[in-house]
């Protein structure tokens, strides 16, 4: 605030013009400084729901991935029975055919 010299009423006026002007400008950078809080804000939430989103995507594959697993090991498991009972019947016949 300016130093103001004048009558007391002159000196009330100018301080309190001044002070209103000074108060505008604190409130003007809050609203700021509010707007760049909520922008944060909105900010953190959409990369919180990002990683959200990547996690469940990822929980998904990470799923089928498993089942993929589950059925190529049955698979393999089923083709090495089959291929142990093929060499057997094989060893069969050479034995029956001899």
């Amino acid at each position: 605030m300016g130093k103001f010299t004048g009558d007391h009423n002159e000196v009330v006026l100018y301080t309190s013009q001044d002070t209103k002007k000074a108060l505008a400008e604190i409130k003007s950078k809050l609203d700021s400084l509010n707007e760049k809080d909520e922008n944060f804000t909105e900010r953190v939430l959409s990369l919180e729901n990002t990683v959200e989103s990547l996690q469940e995507h990822m929980r998904r594959k990470l799923d089928l991935m498993n089942k993929s697993n589950a059925v190529l090991s049955a698979q393999v498991q089923a083709m090495s029975q089959r291929l142990t009972t093929l060499e057997k019947q094989g060893i069969h016949r050479e034995v029956i055919c001899k």
